[in-house]
């Protein structure tokens, strides 16, 4: 099953009247997908039950104010956030080093020992877990998706994790430092939801925060356009992140890439006026707004070269990546039987399904008995592992990444 996708002209949305972060009306009608899954990182039982699941329309919208991009269609009640919810990356070594080395730094550069820390939406609580141990820290997790006996146990400090919304109910924690990983795009009112966050860390003054979201030119830039997901409401920019942090009251003192800028993090403070740091160089508002109106041709002319690609491979290929990527990847390009499934090293999607498009999630091993002549990497990032990963498994075939 395919994305039914349609190109429109740049048009005022008739949906939402105004950006949600800085509130301009110059808002511009990039593209419409119907039929995306509302929930990638859910994996099925079985193949009926995936091909089954909810889809929604999307309406990618540009701000020319502050850069930001939105789904003004988006439907947040098709959405339900549970244990079965997984879109942890923490077994792979590469995403490993990263969230490793970046629990380090903000451990040495707000230091974090025997502090209070709070994780905004802390998954299955790998990051929160880290943190603690680093810094023989307290830690407060609230997330929906959180599972029971998922996350590592600290040798040192303390972690404690609520499956719920944070809230200003829980105000009485007043950390010392909290973190909020990858949560803000999949709110629809990122103002409010901000403001709340703020408010309840009023028994805070000063309390330090890290924000991290998806980096919008990553996607439209990079044409990074498997990251386009009905869950992910909201593409910040490094101007859009700000603009929501500081209007809900944040001191931003710095916005920096990472993840080979596929993310965008903050970092800031509660209630401490301005703060002297290092913000993101990035383009200017017209040479972006350049880049989103072309990004419509650019979607179009990549999904159809895969589309062709796929269907005149003269052998079965798998896709390395269950996760978002290889979801959208799948459901726009691979209404095709030369695809053998998807490989996830994460055990817990091993064996399921992938919503919508229906494809089995295997594990490597289940290599050895496909003997694929095409392995389609999700994420160049992961290109080396994955490489290491095939030469392990003694299989002749062509890696290759898809760009």
């Amino acid at each position: 099953m395919r994305f039914d996708i349609k190109i429109f002209s740049a048009v005022v949305s008739t949906l939402i009247e105004q950006c949600p972060v800085c509130y301009s009306r110059k808002i511009e009608r990039i593209l419409e997908i119907q039929g995306l899954p509302v929930l990638c990182n859910i994996q099925l039982a079985t193949r009926e039950e995936a091909l089954s699941q909810a889809t929604g329309i999307m309406h990618l919208e540009y701000c020319a104010d502050c850069s930001h991009i939105f789904n003004s269609a988006f439907d947040e009640s098709l959405l339900s956030y549970s244990e079965t919810y997984d879109n942890s990356l923490h077994f792979s070594g590469t995403f490993s080093r990263f969230a490793r080395n970046l629990a380090e730094r903000l451990v040495e550069d707000h230091d974090l020992h025997e502090k209070k820390i709070l994780d905004i939406g802390c998954g299955k609580g790998d990051f929160l877990a880290l943190i603690c141990e680093l810094g023989v820290n307290t830690g407060f997790g609230f997330d929906k998706s959180y599972e029971e006996g998922r996350a590592k146990i600290p040798d040192k400090g303390s972690v404690t994790y609520f499956p719920e919304y944070f809230s200003k109910e829980h105000a009485h924690l007043a950390p010392d430092f909290a973190s909020c990983r990858h949560v803000l795009e999949h709110v629809p009112n990122p103002r409010q939801f901000l403001a709340e966050i703020v408010d309840a860390l009023r028994n805070s003054p000063g309390c330090r925060v890290y924000f991290e979201v998806p980096n919008a030119l990553y996607t439209f830039r990079d044409l990074g356009i498997w990251d386009l997901i009905y869950e992910h409401c909201h593409y910040f920019t490094a101007g859009s992140l700000s603009t929501a942090l500081e209007s809900a009251g944040v001191a931003v003192s710095e916005i920096h890439e990472c993840y080979g800028g596929q993310f965008l993090g903050l970092e800031g403070q509660i209630n401490g006026g301005v703060v002297a740091g290092r913000v993101l160089e990035t383009f200017l508002p017209s040479e972006i707004a350049t880049t989103i109106r072309g990004f419509k041709h650019e979607f179009t002319k990549k999904v159809t070269k895969w589309r062709d690609e796929i269907e005149t491979l003269e052998d079965r290929a798998v896709v390395w990546g269950g996760g978002s990527k290889g979801v959208t990847f799948l459901s726009l390009t691979a209404d095709s039987e030369r695809i053998a499934g998807v490989v996830d090293i994460n055990p817990h999607k091993q064996h399921r399904y992938v919503p919508v498009s229906g494809f089995e999630i295997l594990a490597p091993e289940d290599l050895k008995r496909i003997r694929p002549k095409h392995i389609l990497v999700m994420n160049p990032l992961y290109e080396q592992e994955i490489q290491e990963s095939v030469r392990d498994l003694g299989l002749d075939a062509e890696v290759r990444i898809v760009r």
